[in-house]
């Protein structure tokens, strides 16, 4: 099985020269931005000829030999497409806000940093991990069963994710999200220290219907660590999510029982902070599907003379509850679907001046898509006029999504719904506290429509005078949405009236009295942690989508490789046959026909393995006269088929497990099956090439070799 090394923040020492295994293991997940940090490196004596290259414009500017340059652990194939060997991402000062490009030969030996952000307050750990099966692509996801794996998906930022396993995370320490830094410091533009080795998670993520309970982020700190100037710092699971294309990219996942408590004493300078249970950061064109917060907190106590602009959310931020936060790169949205927050939401200023957004589901979008959402945490943020002098606006509370703003493309108004924000089938039950606070949506800098939605929490908010220029009380306290600043808010059948909302995604609750949302009801959800009900794959109700060979399974259906043992079952614990592995390798491999007289005394033509039988056999798999189509297949004999399948590549067996001999029949396939990933063996040291294969087995070993 091969391991990989996570490295380590808070001041402890980092593997400085790596092996020659964990360059390999680097190298295989490392297909994209790593979450790490950098190395410094001098530069060779080429005669002067050494330069750093710009991307896209490929300018170039000249570097004298013997000068250091900071390496950034990035892939640069994955930013600078088209390049010829081996080239390093580089800045000439440990923070730059340019990162250039620098082929391999102008680089000297590297000194990898010993120590990564000594005193922040966040933890990474020194551990070996192994994923527990996949090979990281969206067809076969990395899979996670251990709090080791979950913060090892820092180290592959574009690759895919699954959860086999509910996580604990309450003996961690403090959790830095996925994408920051031990100063929680995010979106790696490196214009100060506290973003080195940040970046943004381009992969995805499938919870699988599994919880990661007990997050903790506890910061109790005069000013933030490393304060300098744009100080960002972002605070959940993820740190920022950036577009993933033809993917949910965080799905059917639960955060729960988590505490995320921020307080700075005495901050002196400007400070924007983001959290969320999910993810503190997000930019337009994820996608959020199926996802919930519930029994967390996320609390904040500022003071100081400084200014702090807060957004928090529930499900993410730019601030909310579940997600915090959101962008405006492109011209994309952010879809979130079926999501619920039961998580509390409060914020504490004192003496700074402040803007603090906060939502149940999102503290602040622009161009968002939220459907089919609802929030029973409660929100609580200062309300006193005298809490601070700047306008009303700046402190908004609301139970799906408080602030909506601009969006940096032109001809954002009077855009229909799918071209403008839009909270659709969206309802809220907490308690919302706010100087502006609404049930559903308070503040709007451009076009927002909102459809088929009720608020029955409760809403607090401040008394203002109108000939002050403030806002009336009926806009600022609002049980639907309140104020448009710029755009329109377009609202189309939304009330307090829980039973006023219609549609099939709606169901009646007798116990609430009202109606609830039918994939997610909240009159139903059981003690924590929730799990979602797992669906099942196809019309199997055998496979359910949570098991780990669903995908496999799903796989091999569309491709006709099986139709399973009935119309409702694939009976994927069954003993796999001979006679079927060979029919599905069969299948896999394009049906081909063999054009020879049958070589077998017990196989017939009426037989369904009749073709795949003759196939076998011109394949040099198995031999006559005898088939044997009912004997069980083993691991040694299902690798050998495959093997043979891809024509008998030239593979050296090292001897690495104590049952199979490097003179054994299988020795070569079984170094095959270990390199495309088709299996990783037993364990560390067997493969147990005698144990009989399954047909869940089966099934995910060809899926993992077809779809390489």
């Amino acid at each position: 099985m091969v391991r990989y090394t996570a490295f380590t923040g808070n001041g402890d020492k980092r593997d400085a020269r790596p092996s020659s295994e964990l360059m390999r293991a680097t190298e295989k997940i490392a297909e994209g931005p790593i979450n790490r940090g950098y190395a410094i490196a001098k530069v060779n004596s080429m005669g002067g000829n050494a330069k750093m290259y710009e991307y896209p414009h490929m300018g170039s500017s000249a570097i004298d030999p013997g000068e250091e340059v900071y390496i950034h652990d990035e892939a640069v194939s994955y930013k600078v497409p088209g390049l010829d060997g081996q080239w390093y991402a580089v800045s000439n000062s440990e923070i730059s806000p340019t990162v250039q490009y620098m082929p391999a030969a102008f680089i000297g030996e590297i000194e990898y940093l010993d120590t990564y952000m000594p005193g922040a307050p966040g933890h990474w750990k020194n551990m070996q991990y192994a994923f527990a099966g996949g090979s990281g692509t969206l067809e076969d996801p990395f899979l996670i069963e251990t709090a080791d794996q979950l913060n090892a998906v820092r180290f592959g930022m574009t690759m895919h994710y699954k959860l086999i396993a509910d996580i604990d995370l309450s003996n961690w320490g403090n959790w830095v999200p996925i994408g920051g830094t031990p100063a929680y410091g995010f979106m790696g533009g490196g214009y100060n220290k506290a973003e080195v080795g940040a970046c943004s998670f381009y992969g995805s993520f499938d919870g699988n219907g599994h919880v990661i309970s007990g997050m903790q982020i506890v910061i109790n700190e005069e000013t933030p660590f490393l304060t300098e100037t744009g100080n960002w710092r972002a605070y959940g699971l993820f740190a920022n999510l950036a577009t993933s294309p033809d993917t949910h990219q965080i799905k059917n996942l639960g955060v729960v029982d988590f505490n995320i408590d921020v307080t700075y004493h005495n901050i002196k300078k400007q400070l924007d902070l983001y959290a969320a249970a999910i993810c503190g950061g997000m930019n337009n064109g994820t996608d959020i599907y199926n996802c919930y917060s519930k029994g967390g907190k996320i609390t904040f106590n500022i003071s100081g003379p400084g200014s702090v602009n807060i957004t928090a959310g529930g499900i993410g931020s730019e601030g909310g509850g579940v997600f915090g936060g959101q962008g405006n790169q492109k011209h994309t949205y952010l879809h979130i679907e079926k999501c619920f927050n039961d998580s509390d939401i409060t914020v504490n200023v004192n003496e700074a001046n402040y803007s603090i957004d906060a939502g149940g589901i999102m503290g602040a979008i622009d161009t968002t898509h939220i459907h089919e959402c609802y929030n029973s945490g409660d929100i609580t943020l200062p309300v006193n006029e005298g809490d601070y002098e700047g306008s009303w606006h700046e402190c908004t509370a609301a139970g799906i999504c408080a602030y909506a703003a601009i969006p940096e493309i032109p001809g954002i108004y009077h855009k229909p719904p799918e071209s403008a924000s839009f909270i659709q089938n969206c309802y809220n039950s907490g308690n919302i506290t706010g100087r502006a606070a609404a049930g559903i949506f308070m503040f709007s800098a451009s076009d927002i429509h909102i459809e088929n939605c009720y608020n029955v929490g409760k809403i607090h908010g401040n008394q203002f005078d109108a000939s002050t220029g403030y806002p009336t009380t009926a806009e600022t306290v609002s049980s639907l949405a309140a104020v448009s600043q710029y755009g329109t808010e377009y609202i189309r059948n939304c009330s307090s009236n829980g039973n006023a909302v219609s549609g099939s995604m709606w169901k009646n609750s007798s116990a609430l009295g009202r109606k609830v949302l039918a994939a997610i009801p909240e009159d139903n959800m059981p003690n924590r942690p929730y799990h979602f009900v797992a669906g099942n794959v196809g019309s199997f109700t055998d496979v359910k989508t949570n098991t780990w060979y669903a995908n496999a399974v799903e796989w091999a259906v569309k491709k006709k490789i099986t139709t399973g043992t009935s119309e409702t079952t694939f009976t994927p614990d069954a003993t796999c046959t001979r006679a079927q592995i060979l029919t599905f390798l069969w299948r896999a491999a394009g049906s081909p026909k063999e054009n020879i007289a049958n070589p077998f005394s017990d196989v017939s033509q009426s037989d369904y393995y009749y073709d795949a039988a003759l196939w076998a056999y011109g394949m040099d798999m198995v031999k006559g006269p005898v088939f044997a189509g009912n004997t069980p297949c083993t691991r040694s004999e299902t690798v050998i088929y495959m093997w043979k399948n891809a024509f008998c590549p030239a593979f050296s067996y090292d001897g690495k497990f104590a049952d199979v001999s490097k003179d054994s029949e299988c020795a070569a396939a079984v170094e095959w099956a270990l390199y495309m990933g088709v299996t990783s063996g037993t364990s560390d040291t067997t493969f147990s090439p005698d144990a009989t294969c399954t047909r869940g087995q089966i099934a995910t070993f060809l899926y993992r070799a077809f779809t390489k």
